[in-house]
């Protein structure tokens, strides 16, 4: 009688321990999903299309004091996030990654949806080029995300120098309007590596006063919906 008593505990702990498991299973093979909200917050500078990555921590776009990748030279030169997108998306690290609908301009805002699986532990990056600069970028650099449905945070993206082009500031080397060189670059004499921004210094064709911007250039919200 004993015997069969313990037996049946057993069985009843194996039937709860495989219900527990697939409970954890499913659990963690539900997408996740996100609303990240770019607000331009500049007086005169257009963001390019933004990227977002879901990523492990062991991954970032970015590291201050280095050099950048060509990638992400690419999009903070001319807003092309091509390169940088393929990267990402070539990186077994990275969970997800979604791309912005078009320009952001000042004081105007988008919302951008990313989801993913096995969230735990992944963080965010967003990223976008300020368009009348020379290589400059807001972004997000691995921060971490919001762990139950409905619950949010708000915070702003510091601006940084990608550091693979001078700051001419001359609209011989400006991918945008009123400028719309994209493409042209002067490279002797740039950083080599990723710097915060020192802002326009007024040495070139753009004026300060116009195109002006501080060293944080977006409020970033981030949302957790499902």
């Amino acid at each position: 009688m004993k015997f069969k008593h313990l037996l049946r505990i057993g069985m009843i702990l194996a039937v709860l321990f495989t219900f527990t498991q697939a409970q954890a299973t499913y659990g963690h093979s539900k997408n996740a999903e996100y609303e990240i909200t770019i607000q331009n917050i500049t007086k005169g500078q257009p963001f390019s299309p933004a990227l977002i990555a879901i990523h492990s921590r062991g991954t970032k776009l970015f590291s201050l004091g280095e050099p950048a990748s060509e990638g992400l030279a690419k999009q903070a030169e001319d807003g092309d996030i091509s390169e940088l997108q393929q990267m990402l998306e070539a990186n077994p690290q990275v969970l997800a990654v979604a791309n912005g609908s078009g320009i952001i301009a000042p004081t105007t805002s988008e919302t951008i949806t990313i989801s993913a699986k096995r969230v735990h532990g992944a963080v965010l990056t967003v990223t976008g080029m300020l368009v009348r600069t020379n290589d400059g970028f807001y972004a997000l650099n691995s921060l971490p995300l919001p762990r139950k449905k409905g619950a949010s945070y708000k915070t702003t993206a510091m601006v940084y120098d990608a550091g693979s082009e001078v700051n001419t500031e001359s609209c011989d080397h400006i991918p945008a309007p009123p400028c719309n060189n994209p493409g042209q670059r002067v490279t002797e004499g740039a950083e080599g590596i990723v710097t915060q921004h020192p802002g326009l210094q007024n040495v070139g064709d753009l004026s300060g006063l116009d195109y002006a911007f501080a060293a944080k250039a977006a409020l970033i919200t981030v949302k957790r919906v499902k």
